[in-house]
């Protein structure tokens, strides 16, 4: 597992869990995205026994869909929990339908700058705000929308540009 990528921490512990057997059928190419599958089982899986009674893994054929997004660059990085969290609550979709909303789809700079605009609309109440606080709201607003087909970091730079008029003001000055 440290040829794959993983730490040896991670690696040890991948070994020891009962989601081993799971990670190999899976087989994340990708040093990164190796990590990041590793990672998201780890702390997932046990949060979804405790939580929502999962009493079984779940198929490696459920899960390859999401590794293999993953790997082709489908789905980001940052929606690597958030999509294995839909494939284990929704198991009535097909897997595909599962990690849609995840999956770019084309026209999300477009989408960025009607919900840029929209929050920054909504942001006046806020004006008093540091503009650290008012980056974060506006995040808020934006990224669960947009996760995984968006770089967060294309969705500040946006927001910023829709929130000048309140990150800019002369009160935000230090």
């Amino acid at each position: 597992y440290m040829a794959r990528g993983l730490d040896h921490g991670a690696a040890r512990r991948l070994v020891d869990s009962p989601w081993v057997d799971l990670f190999d059928a899976l087989q994340p190419g990708a040093e990164t995205v190796a990590r990041r599958v590793a990672a998201a089982l780890e702390k997932r899986i046990p949060h979804h026994r405790r939580r929502r009674g999962l009493t079984s893994l779940p198929a490696s054929d459920r899960l390859a869909p999401w590794v293999r997004a993953l790997e082709n660059g489908d789905i980001r990085p940052e929606a690597t929990e958030a999509a294995l969290d839909r494939l284990l609550e929704e198991g009535d979709l097909a897997p595909a339908e599962a990690l849609d909303p995840f999956r770019k789809r084309g026209g999300e700079a477009d989408e960025l700058a009607r919900l840029a605009a929209d929050v920054a609309k909504r942001a006046a109440p806020m004006a008093q705000k540091a503009p650290d606080v008012v980056m974060r709201w506006a995040l808020g607003e934006v990224m669960p929308r947009l996760l995984g087909r968006v770089d967060p970091a294309e969705a500040q730079a946006s927001l910023t540009t829709a929130l000048a008029s309140i990150l800019g003001r002369p009160e935000h000055v230090r």
